[in-house]
């Protein structure tokens, strides 16, 4: 993962951020307050380097993405975080 807000050598992480706040995200599960972060899909950004990405936030605050090349491989990817998000949150509930 690349790092976005606070950590960023670039500024691609604070353009997807503000992405975020305007909600581009087609999809997105969790909460940036409780439990593991959150986590949404941003499929055609107008960005060059970052197409489709996942995004991330965590309860700290710290905001990261993930590039990939098509939309089907970050929808895959997306897909996969989901389920483990909810293996942990249904592991954290018993």
């Amino acid at each position: 993962m690349t790092k976005g807000k606070f950590e960023a050598s670039d500024d691609i992480g604070q353009q997807l951020y503000d992405m975020t706040m305007d909600s581009w995200q087609q999809e997105e599960f969790g909460s940036s307050t409780e439990g593991i972060g959150w986590f949404g899909l941003i499929l055609g950004t107008g960005i060059k380097e970052a197409e489709h990405v996942i995004v991330t936030e965590d309860t700290q605050g710290f905001f990261e993405y993930e590039e990939f090349d098509t939309r089907e491989e970050a929808i895959k990817r997306f897909e996969t975080y989901r389920k483990l998000y909810d293996f942990v949150e249904e592991d954290d509930e018993e």
